[in-house]
This record gives structure tokens, sequence and C-alpha cells, in this order.
């Protein structure tokens, strides 16, 4: 079918279009036909993977710029793009309706990638997984309300003020961190009659390590690593993308 509609209008038999000199005879692509079975089977709704992206890159965006009350701007935090790899390991995860974190979540050349979990349960369906996601996200950067700043410079525990958990907040905006892959699925009677929504996002690579800093204190990205420069797209990060427009890597 594909092919067939090349053809007509290279011929030039569609009406008010010019033929085509250069028009390619298409191939098939197991690679891709693969990619976009895995992707329909999820019954997508929307672009899940770039809204997932742009949720984590503004809110590391915000504490960059040093608009997170009680919390130092960060001079060397890095624009998040999508790693496949961590989606896939995620999804995998995730479609095993786990409530703990996965314990081999490695890429194949071995980094390492940090991760976030979370099951929301509720008594009606989704109607908008756009919403439920930032939700979800959400919940997660609420966390920073329990960061102590000196934790900035020093992270310790995944624990904060009054013990209450901030390993997932410190985990989106660790400027170890530069890519992104979240899976999700939503399961009818999840419990109690309730339906549930699982997101699993990785970060890669992985941050939250002991004693060390979760990001550098100072002016949104004014001490960028080697090799990456100020973001044009997202003020106050960092990237090191050869497209940040596109999110490539």
């Amino acid at each position: 079918d594909g092919t067939a509609v090349g053809q007509k209008v290279a011929q030039g038999r569609e009406e008010n279009q010019p033929a085509a000199a250069n028009m390619m005879k298409l191939s098939w692509n197991y690679e891709a036909e693969n990619i976009a079975q895995r992707w329909t089977e999820r019954c997508p709704i929307d672009n899940d993977s770039c809204r997932r992206l742009k949720d984590g890159t503004a809110v590391g965006q915000k504490v960059a710029q040093g608009r997170e009350e009680n919390q130092p701007a960060a001079a060397n935090m890095m624009k998040l793009s999508w790693n496949y790899e961590a989606e896939n390991i995620a999804q995998r995860w995730t479609e095993r309706c786990p409530i703990d974190n996965d314990s081999c979540r490695r890429l194949k050349d071995g980094t390492a990638a940090g991760q976030n979990v979370h099951v929301l349960h509720r008594y009606v369906e989704a109607t908008n997984r756009t919403n439920i996601v930032d939700k979800i996200i959400k919940h997660w950067y609420e966390e920073v309300g329990f960061v102590h700043p000196t934790s900035v410079f020093d992270f310790t525990s995944v624990h904060g003020i009054s013990n209450e958990m901030i390993g997932h907040y410190t985990a989106i905006v660790n400027s170890n961190t530069k890519q992104l892959g979240c899976g999700y699925v939503e399961m009818d009677h999840f419990r109690n009659d309730r339906v549930g929504s699982i997101l699993t996002c990785n970060y890669v690579p992985s941050g939250n390590v002991k004693h060390r800093p979760i990001y550098k204190m100072g002016p949104g990205c004014s001490a960028c690593p080697k090799g990456s420069k100020c973001s044009v797209r997202y003020p106050g990060l960092c990237t090191d993308e050869k497209d940040e427009y596109n999110d490539v890597p």
C-alpha cells in the first residue's frame, strides 16, 4: 500500500501534485516493525516519552534557576534526553506490576541507572494518561520539602527531614544524570476493586551516591561539565546533546 501510494505520486497521477523524480520504493524494516509493535501494544494516547522527558527536564530547570524555595540553584545540572534502552528495561519491569525497585537495571555497557517506581491506585479508570504521569512526577518532586540544603553538597541518605523520603526527588535533580527512560502500565482490579497505574523511570547514569553532592551550587549553567554547554532550549541547564531540540544524546 505504501509503495503504491508513492508510485501514484511519482508517476504524476495525483491531481495538483508534481511527479517525483527521486522517490524510493519502500522495503520492510523488521526492527522498525518491532519498535512500532511494542509501542502500539501499549495503546498510546499521546507521546508519553516526550511528556515524561519534558516534565523531568522542567523540574530540573526550576531547581537549577534557583526558583525552588529553600533550595540552592544548580551550576551543573544537565538537561535530560531520552534513553530507549533505559525505557525498555523500565517497561519490562513495570509489566511485572512491581511495588519495589528493580535490582537489575544496568545498561548493556554496564552503566548504572537510578530508578523511581510509583503505584497510583484509584477507584475510577484512567481517562488521561498524561495527567496521571504528571501527578506521579509531581508526587516525587514534592519530596523537595524534606530536603535540607546541606544535603545538596553531601548526600547521605534517601531520607531527609523528619525521616521523610527524598530519594525520588534527588534522583530527578542529580547532576550526574543526563538521560531518562520510563515504562508505564495500567491494571484493572489492582487491589480492593481499584484500578492502578505504575510508572517506572530509570535515570542514567545513576545519582544518589553517598557523600557525593547532588549538584554543584551556583548560578544555573555556570559550571557545566567539560564537553557540555548552556542549554538554549532550557536556560539554566547544561547539555552535551548533539541535537537538544530533538533530545538526541
